[in-house]
């Protein structure tokens, strides 16, 4: 089975067939992101109008189609996992069911499994709820939970891998030495 489409590569021996399962993937998940932002964009919560549920999702792709610079398999399957974890959050924070806790947190584990970018789910709920909520047990015990999860996936992938470190090395204490790191903390 030849495939007609000739992809462009640094490296000689790269193959048009991972190439287009790159492009399979990331369609599929785009896709997926496409429907989710259309999802949310219904929710009550979010009370958008009609021009607003069309013109999020569209938006959304197009700064997910501009935005990739390099094909990766993750990146795509990662806003997909972003995009689901927020609607179940809002889910969550409306109704507060406990099952839609259960999808966070499942959500939660396939997401870091993806990518370690699911962190910034955490931020999300965190905001949303002890914006709703305040800060209280309440508020902190369900984002404290989430936060385990994602900590307890990281280190189980560090381990399973047997490496702390990164494509980029181990950063540990450079983000924690260099004045250009606070400032991000800050």
């Amino acid at each position: 089975f030849e495939i007609p489409l000739k992809g462009y590569f640094w490296n000689p021996s790269g193959q048009n067939e991972m190439l287009i399962t790159y492009f399979t993937i990331n369609t599929f998940f785009l896709c997926l992101s496409a429907i989710l932002l259309g999802w949310i964009m219904d929710l009550k919560t979010i009370n958008a109008n009609n021009t607003d549920k069309i013109l999020v999702p569209i938006l959304g792709v197009f700064a997910i189609i501009i935005t990739q610079y390099i094909v990766v398999p993750y990146d795509n399957s990662s806003y997909f996992f972003i995009l689901l974890f927020i609607g179940l959050a809002i889910k969550y924070l409306d109704t507060q069911n406990k099952q839609y806790f259960i999808g966070l947190i499942l959500v939660m584990i396939l997401a870091t499994l993806n990518r370690e970018s699911s962190a910034l789910s955490l931020s999300f709920i965190a905001t949303i709820i002890i914006s709703k909520l305040g800060i209280s047990k309440k508020s902190l015990f369900p984002v404290a939970i989430l936060t385990s999860v994602f900590i307890a996936m990281y280190f189980v992938m560090r381990l399973y891998y047997g490496s702390f470190s990164t494509n980029d090395g181990n950063l540990l204490i450079v983000n924690f030495t260099q004045v250009r790191n606070y400032i991000g903390m800050l």
